[in-house]
Formats: C-alpha cells, structure tokens, sequence
C-alpha cells in the first residue's frame, strides 16, 4: 500500500497537476498518510546532513558549536535536524507548502519539504484593506516561545502577521529567495535584535517590524522597492538608516516613533530619493519627504524646497525652530504635527496652502501668521498648540478647517477675516482663553463645536448670513453672557449652548424650526427664552440621552423666568418641559403668549406651580381644559376680546388669582373652570355667558362678588359651591331650569349650585315668574345657606308664586320692583325677620296670606297711585282704602282703625300676636275669615253695630280673648269663628243672629256664658265642642228648648 502511494504521488508531481494538500495533525488516518508521504523527503534530507557530518549521531550537537548561542542556528542550518512535521499545521497550495502554525517552542527548524512539496512561505494570512491591526494576530504561524527559527532556502515569502507577538525570537535570517515581507508580520517582536535580509527582498509590508524596539539599524537589500505604512514604527534602537538604491516608494509613516533615529541617508544612485543633512527629501530636492524623529536643534529647508510633504516633521520633539524659504508654497498634512518643542516657524508669504494637522500639538509654538495666499486653514492645523496666544490671520482666507484651532487654551484674542465663510467643526474647541471675538459678516457656517469650550467669550453676535448654529457650537461658553442670534436662523443643534452658565440673554428668532436635544442644557443663567412660531416638534420633557432618549433642550436651565411662546396652537408638545423638577424648569414665573397665538390646548401648563404672571394676545380665542390647572400663584389674568372658549378646570386651583373679568366674547364657562381658586374675591363674567357650568366656581373661598350675566341659561350642579365668602348673586332671568336643593352629588343627585355658600346675604332674581324652583335653596340649613338676608327681585320680576320665599327666617328685606303684578299664595309664609315691606305703583294682586307667619313685620307699603291697593301706617288695604287687606304680623300692640274701613278682609290681622287691642269704627260692615285669627294676644275687641258678617275662623286660636260682643246687625256667625279661645269666658249673641256655622265656639275651654239677645237659632254641628257653656235667653225670646246645641238653656234670670 505504501509503494502504490508513492507511486502515484510520484506520478502526479511528474505530471504538473495542480494537486493542493493540507495537513494539521488533528487526524490520525491524514497525519499517518502525510508521514508516510513525507518519509522520502525526510530521509532525503537525513542523508544530505550525513554527507556533511558523517560521525554525527542522530539527536547529537555537532562537536564545537554552542547552540545556547545565537550566531550557529543561522550560520549552520544543515546541521540541525529538521522537526517532525507533526509540529507544523501547514497546507499545499500551488505545489509550495505553507506552513499555517508551527505547535513546537524553543529551538525550530523547518523542513525543506513535506509530502514532497518545498516549504515556501510562512503564515496564511492574507489581509486586504478592511483588515484591522489586531486582525493580523489571527495570520500568527510562529507563536511566542519560539526562541530560534531555522527557515529553508525554499521559502519564497513571510505572509501577514506570521510572526505577530513573537516576544521570545531575538534574531532572525530571511532567505535569498523570500521576496517579500508581509503586513505587520513582526509585529512587537520586542526582543528581536537582528535581522539578516534576503538579496531578493523587494517590499517590506505595513508595520513588518512595527514595536521591534531592540532592532538595530537594517541593512536594506538593493533589491528592495517598497517600504509600507508604519514599516518600522516604534523601533526605538535605531539611530540612522540608509535607503538602498531600488527604492521607489517610502511611506512617511514608515520610521515613526524611531526618537533615536537622528539621520535618512539616501543611495546616491537612487533615482527616486535623496537626503541632505540626514533629512529625507525626494531626487529633485524639491520636496522635504521625512525629516528622522531624532533631529534636534534648528532645522533651516533647503532654498530648493518647495513642498514640505505629508508628516515631514510629524514627532520630531526635538526641533525648536524650523525655517522655511520664500518659494515654498505648500505644507503637507501633519508636516509639523508633534513638533512639541518646536518655538519658531517662519511660514513664507509664497505658501498658499496648509494641510490638515499641519502644526497640531506643537506645545510651545506661541505665534503664527497665515500668509496672503493660503485661502483656506487646513482640517487641526492648530491642534492641540496650548502655547498659541496669537495668529494672524490674513483677509483672504475663506474657510477655516475643523479642528484648525482646538485646545489652542493660550490664544486670548483673534481678528477673523471679512470675507470667512465657513468655519469648520471644533474650530476653536477649547479656546478658553479667546475673550474678544467678531464673526465677519459673510460668514454662513459654524461647524459642530466650532467654538465649544471657549469659556472666556462674553458676547457673541451671529450675523446674518448664518442659518444654522450646529451641534455643540458654543457649548460650555461658560462666561458667555449674551448671544445674539441671526434673525435668519432655521436650527439650533443639539447641546449648542449647552453649558452656557452665564448666558443670560439669548434671542431666538421666529424663523427656528427645530431645537436639537440639549441645544440649551445648563445654562442656569438663562432667564428668558422664546419658543418660535415655525416650530415643528415636541420639546423633549427627557433628563437624560441615555438609552436613545432625547435630552431636553432646556434642561438644567433652573435660572429660566420667563417663557415666550409664538406657536399659533400651543400644546403639551411645546410646553410639558416647563415646571419641570427632572429638568429643574421650576423657576419659570411668567409665560408671554405672543400676537398670533389663538389656541393654548389641553393641560399645557398644569400644575406649573411657579407660575405667576400670563400674558395673553389679542388673537387667543381658546383656552383648553386643565389648561393652567394647580397654578397656584398666577395673582392676575387679563384676557384678551377675542376669547371664546374657556375649558374645563383650564384654572382650577389657580388659588393667587384674586379678580377676574371674562370678556363679552365668552359664552360658556366650563365645567370647574376656576374651582379651588381660593383667593378669587371677584369675578365679572362678560355679558354674552349663557352657561356656567358644573362647579365653575366651587370652592372659590375668598370670593364675594360674583354678577351673572342676563344671558345665563344655565348653572351647573356646584357651580359656587362651598364660595363660603361670597355676599351676592343673581339669578338670571333666561334660568331655564330649577336650582338644585340637593347636598350632595351622590347617587345621581346634583349638588346644588350655591351649597355651602355661607355668607351669601343678597340675592338678586330676575327670573320674571319667581317660583320655588329658583329659591327653594336659599336659607337650607344643609345647603349652609341661611345667612340669605335680603331678596332683591329686578326689574322685570312680574310674578311671585306661590311658597316662593316660604320659611326663608333669614330674609331681612324683600325689595319689589314696579313690574311685580302678583304675589302668590303663601309666598313669604314664615319670613319671621322681616321687618316692612314696600311694594311698588305696579303690585296688582296680593294673596291676603302671602305673609302669613311673618312675626317680625310691621309695615306693608304701597305708594300712591296704585289702582288696586293703598296703605296707611304700614297696613295695607285697597286702593280706596274701605278694606283692610293686611295688617301686617308684628305690627304694635293696638291698632285703631279709620271710619272709612268697612271691612276687615280675610286673614288681615291673622297671627298678630304681639297685637292686644284692635279699635274698629262704626260704619264697619264685614270682618273676613281669619281676619283675627291666632292674634294669641289679643285681649280685647269692640265690634262695632255695623258689622254684619264675622267670617270662618275669624277670631280663632285668640289666646287672650276673654269677652266678646256679636252686634245686632250680625245674621251669620262663621265656622270656627271662635275656636279656640281657651280664656273666653262670656260672650253676648245679638239679638239679629239667625245661624251660627259648625264649631263656632269649639274648645273654647272656659266659655261658660253665652247670652243670647234674640229668638232662638237653629243648630248646628260642634257649635260648643269641648267647651262647657250654658246658654242664657232673654225673657219673652221664643224658640228656645232646654237643651241647644247639645248645651242646656236656661233664663236669663238664672245667670250667677
């Protein structure tokens, strides 16, 4: 089996066939092949090595070479025995065989050949453009621990990071044959000392020795063409280098952080580069290529230069001057960057160009004038230059790069050219000490954090010309006190004041769209700002830009006063960040609405508790619901003409407020719209409300004025509920609805509107038919509202109905205009603290009852003129005055009336209790039902002859009656006329009495004697019940029985 392997192996190698083979020892049946594949090419090389040392044993050193030592791995390499390839994970790829990871340490030598195929190269790794650094640690194939490696004459090339992290190799001999050495493929080999180049080297790859520290000077074959990016960056032992006479391409990074290389000295022969006193320049001398990082002192460029090329001087820390000739017109990127001890440099006036990085980090440059035809500062030329007090900038240049000046602390004032357009990103970061500063104006870019960090700027104007101020402008200005913005400007980028802690004044033009998050963070300063009208998104209400949340713009800004707002519709979009403590926007006292704000929506400025003055526009025409809801120390609102609308609980709470005038305009105000505002003394709405709603004004404490327009339709349940200081109201006269007596709002009932209204002393009704509808509330123990002292009913009042004012004992005065026609059955029925009343020429019809139980009342008033009614010491009577109407209840102990009166109408002196004598004239025909009744104290009565009528119950429930005389004029005396009268003792029937109705004379407890003058009279029912009366007949009367009335009957005579 092992000859037909061989055979077959030999028989394609013969044949040219592309055969690849690949080996990793991790398979037992491939490595057991790859051996045996390999054994020809082992013995073939045990052989070679017999033929030079035929005594040496196998394992043996050979006699006289140390190789703890370094110099014989290399020098001797065919006596040492390769290693098994079971060491080596390789692969065969185009008839060479690459050696992919070598798994030995310490001493390695690799075999010329396995499995047949030469070994020609040295890591797999094959890199491109996006490859990353640390990426070329994965092409590793000798690994750290290999101290010596013993390489074939067959290699042809050291693929990418082949011996990346190597520590333990201190020397090594790249064969003749290798062309080329790959990217980073001795990188940080620290301890690697020497290294031997091949005759056949053409190009040494991007950082290949790059961190090989202890790598002394190379001697660079004269094949070699090529040298890469960071070729032998950071070999720190190398003190000069000579470039050979092939090279064509050198990249100026290949000899960075070298700080001893002091000295490029170039092939004289080299078509391509040449060097004068140790600096790198190209054949022509026309360009300064590299100056070595080691050279120090005075540098003066060659007369001949004219370009000073891309990191010419990059890292040269110890140049202090360099001086460049007239005829130099360009400066590469970073030609100077690093040069930190670098004073002076002399740029010629014929430079018209300075690259990005140019001069950053150039710690102790002080000055530096930018020559007439440079039109444009390069990206961080400047950068990071902390010794840079000045710079003179001439007129010319147009544009200033980003970064050109950032970190550059020292620079304490700059003269910016007229015709600048543009200033780059991070311009002038960190300037703090740049104090003075005018923006040109044709100036029309700031970069992002074009001037971040210039903590020593005061003021700032923005021309015109500007439409933007980008990300992080002018953040952390912190003495940055007033900014003026152009009057242009579309956008304020995120965190561009930011920081700004002296900022005070900063306006911001109509013309802004958007805020970026953070634009004003910090600034804790800041007391006014303006929230524009082409705003076209939501202010962040976020405290942080963490987890992809937006930071407010105005976050921190705790010194923040006042607010004005030129949105057309305000919302919570643009206002939810006010009064805010995450954002610490709780300082904000005044908000200004400007001309062309016509709505502030729903709860856009609720519970903003600090808020004490609001100015609104004349254009506003809606207020939304909750509104200014808990904005408790707003004293003062004037609102403008145009408003309509007023929403629900849009000031609730609002307890400074202490008058208000609604505007005619108003029509409705809405449900708890100013409820709790517990400093409200007066409000006036405007004349077109036709509706108050549900507590409007409940719990308005402080408040005592309150007029309700005529036009009001409609008050809602709580309307003025628990207004505990509120001393008038009126009620409307288009009220299309009853007031709610109930108090509570429980269980579907509807709190009244007035409850708990417990000072309110005046009403004033101009309903014109009054009724117990409109004033069943007023003096309700459990409404609280029987402090209710005086009535006022308006003109325009015709009717009191009936029980309209009954039981209200806290009216005092009731006041009757000329249009009141009626007043109604019982309608101020138990007004005991009234005192008079004054009726109008208009009165026309009053029920005789209507102030029955008024205790207190003493006159009733008529003026002259009235048709139907008159009135004489405070009794009314008809207009001719013949009858009397009403003597009022509380009227003085006795009464004597006119001759003219000849009737006492029904119920005129009912319930006179305090009166005790009534003096009634002759020619007196009727007295009405009740006309006397319960006049508890009246004692005595003298009807006169000409009476002819006494009506039902007419001296009724007449405490102190004890004797009364019936006239002899008198046919029919009323039922229960004398019910009641429990001290009557004797009465005298005149002799014309023919009936006397039902219980006449009931419970009349002490009635013993009763004379009749005339002939008998016919019975009747309960004449005498629960009274115990004998009745006594004049001699000669007839029709008399022994028994009357279910009472005896005896003579006269018979009287004790």
């Amino acid at each position: 089996m092992k000859s037909l392997r061989i055979h077959f192996l030999a028989t394609v190698v013969l044949l040219g066939l592309p055969l690849v083979f690949s080996g990793c020892g991790s398979s037992e049946n491939s490595q057991t092949e790859k051996t045996e594949l390999a054994e020809k090419t082992e013995n073939s090389g045990e052989t070679n090595q017999t033929d030079k040392a035929e005594n040496q044993k196998e394992g043996e050193e050979p006699e006289g070479i140390d190789l703890g030592k370094e110099e014989p791995v290399d020098q001797f390499p065919f006596l040492l025995k390769p290693n098994p390839i079971d060491d080596f994970t390789w692969e065969v790829s185009g008839n060479l065989v690459t050696i992919i990871k070598c798994k030995a340490s310490g001493r390695v030598v690799l075999p010329k050949a396995i499995a047949g195929f030469p070994v020609g190269r040295i890591g797999s790794l094959v890199s491109d453009s996006n490859t990353l650094p640390r990426q070329f640690k994965e092409g590793n194939a000798i690994p750290d621990g290999v101290t010596a490696l013993v390489i074939p004459d067959s290699l042809k090339s050291i693929g990418d990071g082949a011996f990346y992290g190597c520590k333990s190799l201190t020397r090594i001999k790249i064969p003749d044959e290798v062309t080329s050495v790959g990217k980073y493929a001795f990188y940080d080999c620290e301890n690697l000392k020497k290294v031997t180049y091949g005759i056949k080297l053409t190009s040494i790859g991007d950082g290949a020795f790059h961190g090989c520290s202890q790598l002394t000077e190379p001697t660079l074959p004269d094949s070699l063409t090529y040298i890469g990016k960071k070729a032998f960056e950071r070999c720190s032992s190398f003190t000069g280098i000579t470039i050979p006479i092939a090279v064509n391409s050198i990249a100026n990074s290949a000899f960075n952080g070298c700080p001893r290389l002091a000295s490029i000295s170039v092939s004289e022969k080299n078509p391509t580069f040449s060097s004068e006193e140790g600096v790198l320049l190209n054949k022509a001398k026309q360009m300064v290529l590299r100056c070595p990082q080691g050279k120090n002192g005075a540098y003066e460029v060659p007369a001949s230069v004219t370009h000073v090329g891309d990191a010419a001087f990059h890292g040269c820390v110890e140049l202090t001057s360099v001086t460049m000739q007239e005829g130099t017109i360009a400066i590469g990127n970073h030609a100077f960057r690093e040069c930190s001890a670098l004073e002076n440099i002399s740029i010629p006036q014929s430079v018209n160009a300075i690259g990005s990085f140019a001069f950053a980090s150039c710690l102790k440059l002080t000055s530096a004038r930018i020559p007439t035809g440079v039109p444009s500062i390069g990206s961080f030329a400047f950068l990071g230059c902390k010794s840079l007090n000045s710079v003179d900038i001439d007129d010319k240049v147009t544009s200033i790069g980003k970064g050109a000046f950032h970190g550059c602390a020292s620079l304490t004032s700059l003269l910016l050219p007229g015709k600048l357009t543009s200033i780059g990103n991070n311009a002038f970061h960190d300037c703090s000490r740049l104090t003075g500063l005018t923006l040109p104006g044709k100036l029309t870019t700031i970069g992002k954090e074009g001037f971040r960090g210039c903590s020593g700027l005061t003021s700032l104007s923005i021309p015109d010309s500007v439409t933007t101020i980008a990300d992080h402008a002018f953040a952390e200005c912190a003495g940055l006190t007033q900014v003026r913005l152009s009057n242009i400007v579309t956008s304020i980028g995120s965190f561009a004041f930011s920081g700004c802690k002296q900022l005070k004044e900063l306006n911001i033009p109509e013309k802004v769209t958007s805020f970026g998050q953070g634009a004003f963070a910090s600034c804790e300063s800041l007391e006014r700002v303006t929230i524009p009208a082409g705003l076209n998104h939501a202010i962040s209400t976020s405290h942080t830009s963490s987890q992809g949340k937006i930071l407010s713009p105005f976050f921190g800004c705790s010194g923040l006063r006042s607010v004005t707002i030129k949105v057309s519709s305000v919302s919570t979009n643009y206002t939810d960040w006010i009064n805010s403590e995450s954002l610490k926007t709780t300082g904000i006292t005044e908000i200004i609405f400007s001309e062309g704000v016509s709505i502030i929506g729903d709860a856009t400025f609720s519970d903003c508790k600090s808020l004490t003055s609001l100015t609104f526009p004349k254009s506003l025409t809606y207020i939304g619901n909750r509104a200014f809801q808990d904005c408790a120390r707003l004293t003062k609102l004037s609102f403008p003409v145009k408003l309509t609308t007023i929403g629900k609980e849009a000031f609730r709470e609002c307890s400074g407020l202490t008058n208000l005038n609604l505007p005619d305009s108003v029509t409705t105000i809405s449900d708890h719209a100013f409820r709790g505002c517990r400093g409200l003394i007066e409000v006036k709405p405007g004349k077109a409300v036709t509706t108050i709603g549900s507590f409007a004004f409940s719990g308005c404490s402080q408040l005592k004025k309150l007029a309700i327009p005529e036009t009001v339709t409609t008050l809602g349940p709580g309307a003025f509920a628990s207004c505990e200081s509120l001393e008038e109201v009126t009620i409307p006269p288009r009220l299309n609805h009853a007031i709610s007596t109930s108090p509570t709002s429980s269980e579907g009932a509807s709190l009244s509107q007035f409850f708990e209204c417990s000072a309110l002393t005046t009403v004033t009704i101009m309903v014109p038919a009054v009724n117990p509808g409109f004033t069943d509330w007023i003096d309700q123990d459990l409404l609280k509202t029987n402090a209710v002292t005086t009535i006022i009913l308006a003109l325009g009042v015709t009717d009191v109905a009936d029980s309209s004012f009954r039981n209200k004992s806290s009216l005092l005065s009731i006041e009757f205009p000329e249009s009141a026609k009626r007043i109604g059955n019982l309608s101020f029925q138990n007004c005991t603290g009234l005192k008079d009343i004054n009726l109008e020429k208009g009165i026309a019809s009053i029920a005789d009852n209507a102030f029955e139980g008024c205790d207190q009342l003493a006159a009733i008033n008529v003026p002259e003129g009235n048709g139907l009614y008159s009135s004489k010491d405070g009794l009314l009577f008809n207009s001719s005055g013949e009858t009397l109407i009403k003597c009022p209840e509380g009227k003085a102990a006795e009464i004597t009336l006119s001759e003219k009166v000849k009737v006492i109408g029904a119920n005129a002196f009912r319930r006179c209790k305090v009166l005790k004598r009534v003096n009634l004239s002759d020619g007196m025909t009727i007295i009405g039902s009740h006309a006397f009744s319960e006049c508890a104290g009246l004692k005595s009565i003298t009807i006169p002859d000409s009476v002819t009528s006494i009506g039902d119950h007419a001296f009724s429930a007449c405490n102190e009656l004890t004797e009364v005389t019936i006239p002899k004029m008198v046919t029919t005396i009323g039922t229960f006329a004398f019910s009641g009268c429990p001290k009557l003792k004797q009465v005298t029937i005149g002799e014309g009495v023919t009936g006397i109705s039902t219980a006449a004379f009931s419970e009349c407890k002490n009635l013993t004697i009763v004379k009749v003058l005339g002939r008998g009279i016919g019975e009747s029912t309960d004449v005498f019940k629960n009274t115990p009366a004998t009745i006594y007949f004049m001699p000669g009367a007839q029709g008399w029985a022994p028994v009357w009335n279910d009472r005896f009957v005896r003579p006269i005579s018979d009287k004790p």
